[in-house]
């Protein structure tokens, strides 16, 4: 059961997080009423792309941190 709930708050989070608070009461219970199976797929082709989307701008942004640390520590 905590794995359903894990997954649909990400989804939520990740692809609904521009809903009101209504609309987003009435999309969890809307994800609440789907099988598992179709939670991890939603999680699987939606959110786990924005997922790793993230994690890719994380590492570019602190390698480029990390290359005006040096530039600037050397000049």
């Amino acid at each position: 059961m905590n794995r359903r709930n894990s997954l649909i708050n990400q989804i939520l989070k990740e692809i609904y997080f521009d809903l009101n608070e209504r609309e987003l009461v009435l999309k969890k219970k809307e994800l609440r009423a789907l099988s598992n199976a179709r939670l991890e797929e939603i999680f699987k082709n939606e959110v786990a792309p924005i997922l790793e989307a993230n994690e890719l701008n994380k590492e570019l942004e602190l390698e480029w941190l990390n290359e005006e640390y040096e530039c600037f520590r050397f000049n």
